[in-house]
């Protein structure tokens, strides 16, 4: 009786242990705020914060989507699921009309902002997506991948401009000068 009560008890108190504290943090908001807090965002593990240019809007890239939240009131806008797996990277365009995602399943994904609609997906990178960032024109997106390049992308077209490689691990972190002239990747 002892072998089969073991196995069970054992996957009982890993579910638990694992999906409660993910559920009651999306039930019970207010809990465990720090003193100053205005609210929590995102549900699910949050994995990047941008603030859009304009300051109007805040995106919150995390294992269940994108959460959109209104700068004012802090309220949820929209939750946009085009990163199926997770999303790990955003980024507004300059104008704050496009938003850029990356995630888990190494695809890149081109939303209006304002409405939240998907606009195209880009394909190319064979892991994840850890970064994204537009150029100052707004009309190149760069992505650095767990597959160790870097990417540029045409946003009009879809189609990428460029690969960087010579990472020899995954590429974290990519950035536009002010410019627009540097690209800067870090691994």
């Amino acid at each position: 009786m002892k072998k089969i009560l073991f196995p069970i008890f054992l996957t009982l108190f890993i579910f638990l242990n694992a999906y409660l504290p993910l559920s009651f943090a999306q039930e019970s908001p207010d809990i465990s705020l720090p003193v100053g807090a205005k609210a929590r965002l995102g549900k699910g593990w949050v994995n990047e914060l941008q603030y859009s240019p304009d300051g109007m809007r805040l995106a919150v890239a995390s294992s269940v989507g994108i959460w959109l939240y209104d700068t004012e009131t802090y309220q949820e806008i929209a939750l946009l699921t085009g990163n199926i797996l997770g999303v790990d990277s955003v980024a507004f365009s300059p104008d704050s009309g496009t938003l850029a995602s990356g995630g888990t399943n190494g695809t890149i994904h081109i939303w209006n902002a304002v409405t939240g609609a998907q606009q195209q997906t880009l394909t190319g990178h064979t892991d994840t997506v850890y970064s994204v960032a537009f150029a100052p024109d707004g009309l190149t997106l760069a992505s650095g991948s767990s597959d160790g390049t870097v990417r540029l992308w045409n946003i009009t077209s879809g189609e990428t401009q460029q690969t960087f490689t010579g990472h020899t691990d995954a590429v974290f972190s990519v950035a536009f000068n002010a410019s627009g002239g540097t690209l800067a990747s870090g691994s």
